[in-house]
């Protein structure tokens, strides 16, 4: 995100969050949908330059800090759930 670059996201709660509409998410299983999403960001220009400006958009407000919390905080509640 910080250079530009547009990216691609597995699909799962945490990368989702931390995408912030600026990826293109893609379930890590499934080569066609990995592939779909190549063909689409590199065959649609404005589709990729908007996905970038997002990408730097989303560099500006992002947080390591936040970022551990939110994973360590759903640790602790897997944890907890796998205790009962």
């Amino acid at each position: 995100m910080k250079m530009g670059y547009t990216c691609h996201h597995f699909q799962c709660d945490l990368t989702t969050r931390s995408s912030w509409r600026c990826a293109i998410l893609v379930d890590p299983d499934d080569v066609k949908d990995i592939t779909k999403a190549l063909i689409t960001i590199t065959s649609q220009t404005g589709l990729r330059d908007l996905l970038a400006k997002k990408g730097l958009e989303r560099y500006q407000t992002f947080s390591w800090e936040e970022s551990a919390q939110v994973i360590y905080h759903a640790l602790l509640d897997m944890v907890k759930s796998k205790a009962k």
